[in-house]
């Protein structure tokens, strides 16, 4: 399909992502498909288990073999509530670690330390 803008429709048209990749360091698909509330079936690789709690936010299957991905897909196709489930556990989850407030929190946090301030330190100069 190719680059698509904005992404929203279409990854809310998909019932589960599946990420085959292999040594993806993070997969910012996957990130965005968790938040859409769209399920992710991925390889146990790369940097798919630092976003995913395997039978949680997500399924992670063994690297190199597409048939791990049959039960996951077939469990989540087959049990309506399972993919809510993980749907919701997904979305809740990626916001809290990925979403706009954590995200402008880390580079806040970074700008302070390259500053060589606490975050008290900002707060008493901004009263002033």
């Amino acid at each position: 399909m190719g680059f698509r803008h904005p992404v929203a429709p279409y990854m809310c048209a998909v019932d589960i992502l599946l990420v085959p990749a292999m040594s993806e360091p993070f997969g910012r698909t996957l990130i965005e498909a968790m938040m859409y509330g769209t399920p992710v079936v991925a390889t146990n690789h790369g940097g798919n288990p630092e976003a995913i709690e395997n039978n949680v936010t997500g399924f992670l299957v063994e690297p190199e073999n597409p048939e791990a991905f049959v039960a996951p897909m077939e469990h989540l196709l087959k049990d309506r509530n399972e993919w809510q489930r993980i749907s919701e556990t997904a979305r809740t989850s990626t916001l809290a670690a990925y979403g706009i407030k954590p995200h402008v929190d880390g580079i806040v946090s970074i700008y302070q330390r390259i500053l060589g301030r606490r975050p008290s330190d900002i707060s008493a100069h901004a009263a002033h």
